[in-house]
């Protein structure tokens, strides 16, 4: 450990189980520094690679999840519309109920009225 506390990038891979061996570059092992350097552009990768990844999978719940809502949405929206078309037959042959009365009553009226009294 550092003495301000902070594990170093290769306890970290040590750690994790990581083996980073140095890279040979023209024919050299490269110094500690360019390979402690690779260590953390590598580490850097790994996290975005994650990172894109977590973005990724959170787009397509997001997608899963509108599409969800949008298909229960049209359900219920058809659910609704047949409940108010059988609310409007209903109160439709209702009104067509009471015409017909109101239309035999005033027929029976006129009847009575064209009949001779005994």
């Amino acid at each position: 450990m550092n003495t301000n506390d902070c594990m170093s990038f290769e306890d970290f891979t040590k750690l994790c189980g990581i083996s980073l061996p140095s890279p040979i570059e023209n024919g050299h092992h490269r110094t500690n520094q360019n390979s402690n350097n690779d260590q953390e552009d590598l580490f850097k990768i790994m996290i975005d690679n994650r990172v894109n990844a977590l973005h990724e999978d959170l787009k397509n719940d997001l997608n899963r999840t509108k599409i969800s809502m949008q298909t229960n949405f049209i359900v219920e929206l058809e659910r609704l519309k047949n409940d108010l078309m059988k609310q409007i037959e209903s109160h439709s042959l209702n009104a067509q109920l009471i015409d017909e009365i109101e239309r035999l009553r005033a027929e029976n009226k006129r009847l009575r009225q064209l009949q001779p009294r005994l």
